[in-house]
């Protein structure tokens, strides 16, 4: 506690970090939580493998993407960040998953028994030794991500948008949404409106970034916030949901569920070559190419600069995104006029 307290006097900016799954927290708030406050925030419209399994049997809201966040976020002894992803039990799902977090189980369990996922959450908060930072839902409702393809079937649930396995991933996506309707957290919208910057992403596009801007109040919330705001772009492409898109595509689709325009796309520069696509395609199979432009992007809105590593596994280099987000934020460009 007293570290988070000597933090408070030299941290003044905060960011608002718009995403979901392991993204978002491997690569971008666990690195930028020592110089900024941070609000990370998910959709909570996740319905695969543990959480989804959480969703049926006792009816809470989806724990997953908000358990990953809380951990990113906390400052508690290292002990308890290891219990609060560790795995029990022997339960099989997607992606090789085994069993269900202590985080998930936590938090579906403390809503069960009160019937507020609220309770849950300070619960969470304390547990996690939570001060400074913060992890919200964008919104407190149960929910469903919906989505529409170019021949009008409607899927439903985020698992099935991610991992097709009953619908045919070469149909593209029309549009998402939520069933029902969904209002957004209040304390988020609060946080928007005080934020130095908001970030979006890195994060699945449809199934992870796109649903946390779609409950009623995000997207005016957004509008009317003067913080700068900054996408860290996919760099490859994925079968189901983005495959053929371009960055301007990208842009273009976040712009209009924001309701407003970006001031900053960091992006991947020089794409990613197809050997490492080939390579990176073994450990994810729904990865299709690398993200690509048309050409004559504005250099003062679109940042080309290289943010992936250079080897290993497949994935961003924390540290290359946290510096390319400090010089944004200390650029006289990046400041409002």
């Amino acid at each position: 506690m007293a570290n988070n307290k000597s933090q408070k006097k030299t941290v003044k900016e905060s960011i608002v970090c718009f995403g979901g799954g392991n993204g978002i927290t491997k690569y971008l708030i666990a690195w930028l939580k020592k110089d900024f406050r941070i609000v990370a925030t998910t959709s909570m419209a996740d319905s695969g493998m543990s959480t989804g399994q959480l969703r049926k049997d006792l009816g809470v809201l989806p724990p997953g993407d908000l358990v990953k966040q809380l951990a990113a976020v906390s400052d508690a002894p290292d002990w308890k960040i290891k219990l609060w992803r560790k795995r029990f039990g022997r339960e099989e799902f997607l992606a090789g998953h085994i069993g269900h977090t202590f985080g998930n189980l936590y938090l579906a369990g403390i809503e069960n028994i009160t019937g507020s996922f609220l309770k849950a959450l300070r619960e969470a908060e304390l547990f996690l030794e939570l001060d400074f930072h913060r992890a919200y839902p964008a919104t407190v409702d149960n929910v469903q991500l919906c989505a529409e393809l170019e021949n009008g079937e409607v899927i439903i649930g985020e698992d099935e948008i991610d991992e097709p396995m009953t619908h045919d991933p070469s149909l593209k996506i029309q549009r998402v949404f939520l069933e029902p309707k969904a209002r957004a957290f209040r304390p988020l919208l609060a946080e928007i409106a005080k934020a130095k910057i908001i970030i979006f992403g890195p994060s699945d596009f449809y199934s992870s970034l796109i649903p946390c801007l779609l409950p009623d109040g995000i997207s005016k919330a957004l509008v009317r916030s003067r913080a700068k705001k900054v996408f860290i772009a996919n760099t490859v492409t994925e079968n189901g949901e983005t495959n053929g898109f371009t960055i301007e595509d990208f842009v273009s689709i976040l712009e209009k569920y924001m309701g407003c325009p970006l001031d900053h796309v960091i992006m991947q520069d020089p794409p990613a070559l197809s050997e490492m696509v080939s390579k990176w395609k073994k450990e994810n199979q729904n990865i299709m190419g690398a993200v690509t432009d048309k050409g004559g992007l504005d250099a003062k809105k679109f940042i080309k600069t290289d943010i992936m590593k250079s080897f290993g596994e497949f994935g961003y280099e924390p540290q290359k995104i946290k510096k390319a987000v400090k010089k944004l934020i200390k650029s006289k460009s990046a400041k409002k006029s």
